[in-house]
This record gives C-alpha cells, structure tokens and sequence, in this order.
C-alpha cells in the first residue's frame, strides 16, 4: 500500500474517497484511492493484493534466537538516547519514543555500534499495551500503520 498525503487536509471538513480499478487479474488486484476536499485532491493512493504464496527456497534463515523472549527485551524508551539517536539515522525514527507501538530492540547496543553492526537491523513490534479485538478491518489497520516504521 502506498498512501502519500500530497498536500495538508482540512481536519474539519470530510474526505471524500473514490477507488477506481487499476488490474483486475486471477491473483492479483490493484486499486487506485483519491481522497478529495472539494476540488483539492489531498491524497492519492495505490493499494495492491495478491494470493498467498510461498516463498523463495533461497531465504536466509531467521537470526532470531529461538529462546528470544520479545516481552523481555528493553522497550525503545529505555534504550539509552544515544543509541536511540544512532537508531533515528536508519530513518528519522527512534528520538521519540511512540507509546502506541511496542518496539523492542534486541540487543541494541551491538546492533547500533558501527564497529558491530550487521547489515541486517533486527526489531519486534507491535501495537502498544492494547488487546486488539478479533476484527480483522481494525487488525490490518494497525499492520499499515505499524508497517510505516
């Protein structure tokens, strides 16, 4: 999904939206969404679907540690604000600490000091410290927003 705002909206006034069929295809879709106020058009989005499929047989396995514990990782905030600064670098992320989001880092320290990083930036996350209901439209929401970082 690709959702970019191409200029400020009016928070007080509706967007109106119109999605319009880019390919219809057997396994794949894609949909053009414009979101509008008026004669201004304030977004305009391409969203793309595909059926399930396996992967490549050439993936490198997970670095993970099949003991890794996420819940007992450091959160971001209490990571110190140096590292979190090296961390912004990767993409301006990581000065502010979201507390809607869950990110945990393991290991941070060797992952964030150039002398040992890899080329590869190991992270959990997930939505904050709420249950999400079993509402899969509300589910792929917090995925899309969560998928920004």
């Amino acid at each position: 999904m690709q959702f970019p705002f191409l200029q400020g909206a009016m928070p007080d006034k509706p967007v109106d939206y119109t999605v319009s069929p880019l390919q219809r295809g057997k396994r794949f879709h894609s949909m053009g969404v414009r979101g509008s106020q008026g004669e201004r058009t304030v977004l305009q989005a391409q969203e793309s679907c595909v059926l399930p499929l396996d992967g490549p047989a050439h993936a490198r396995p997970s670095l993970a540690p099949t003991d890794e514990v996420p819940e007992r990782l450091s959160r971001l905030g209490q990571v110190s604000s140096a590292l979190r600064d090296r961390l912004a670098l990767m993409g301006g992320y990581g000065r502010d600490v979201n507390v809607c989001i869950d990110f945990r880092i393991p290991d941070a320290e060797r992952q964030l000091d150039a002398a040992t990083a890899d080329h590869r930036f190991r992270y959990w996350m997930r939505v904050g410290s709420y249950s999400l209901p079993d509402a899969p439209r509300v589910q792929a929401a917090c995925f899309a927003y969560l998928s920004d970082w």
